[in-house]
């Protein structure tokens, strides 16, 4: 494990936990393209679960030499993410979609604290 925060449901912990993952993921030699969108959609778990979960918030970083898991875990298994179909004037609604397209790999799975949800992307640009 890389890293590992608890987050409280404040919208300013979103914020941290994306100067967290770049700052732990630029000491790790992981290049500024995969570092961009990573923290990106670390952006889009951590502010799903800071608007629609409850206390509890983990959120766990995880290397391995081709790959990054993050992982976001919070207490509320009764709301499980699913990708939506918004239109162009709907505010919101795109963050999953935004895990689905750039992520290699996303899910949802249960937790004793709630749910996970995670995602992994190739360590590598080149690798996608």
């Amino acid at each position: 494990m890389e890293l590992r925060a608890d987050l409280a449901t404040d919208p300013v912990e979103v914020g941290r936990a994306r100067s967290l993952v770049a700052a732990r993921l630029l000491d790790l030699g992981v290049g500024d393209e995969v570092v961009e969108v990573i923290v990106l959609l670390v952006s889009e778990l951590v502010t799903n679960a800071v608007r629609h979960a409850h206390a509890p918030i983990r959120l766990t970083l995880m290397t391995t030499a081709d790959d990054v898991r993050v992982e976001v875990v919070d207490g509320d298994a009764s709301r499980i993410p699913v990708l939506q179909e918004t239109g162009l004037d709907q505010p919101g609604g795109r963050g999953l979609r935004l895990v689905d397209v750039l992520a290699r790999s996303w899910g949802v799975s249960p937790d004793d604290a709630g749910k996970c949800v995670w995602f992994e992307v190739a360590r590598s640009a080149s690798a996608r």
